[in-house]
């Protein structure tokens, strides 16, 4: 969640990803020596979750702060989901709400895709459950980009 203080961080991407992007930029609220608090979830970074705590330096003065590696975990876990080409709009909210019921929250980009945070107090296998249906009913594909839940 952005907040005034938020600050955009960057993350240079794997150029063997499937994604064109060389890299991202997320929100995070800066706590003090170069260490900074995720305020988003990631669509293509893999590894990193909302409220991770990472490490980045800033290499140019009027540059964004390039992160380096997390110093603390969060415990939120992050699914990338993409939209099968024949979903709607209304099927994917159809889909998505029961994960909005347990807890988890959602961030979109470009319409078609969306990354998925798991709160630590949400049943990680309750999700993935959920997710799988989403996914064997043909609305989505989905992926891990993080599992910060510490039980299964």
């Amino acid at each position: 969640m952005q907040t005034t203080d938020s600050v955009k961080i960057r993350i240079t991407l794997p150029f063997t990803d499937w994604h064109d992007y060389s890299a991202e930029t997320l929100w995070a609220t800066p706590i003090g020596n170069n260490e900074f608090v995720l305020d988003n979830s990631p669509f293509f970074a893999n590894e990193l979750s909302f409220m991770d705590t990472i490490y980045a330096e800033v290499k140019e003065e009027n540059d964004f702060p390039e992160f380096k590696h997390v110093t603390k975990r969060g415990g939120h876990s992050t699914y990338r989901i993409v939209l099968e080409n024949a979903t709607t709009l209304e099927k994917y909210n159809e889909y998505i709400k029961p994960l909005n019921d347990i807890g988890c929250t959602f961030e979109g980009f470009k319409e078609r895709q969306y990354a998925l945070d798991v709160p630590p107090e949400t049943d990680i296998n309750k999700a993935f459950e959920l997710l799988k249906i989403g996914e064997s009913d043909e609305v989505w594909f989905f992926e891990s980009s993080h599992i910060g839940h510490t039980s299964f």
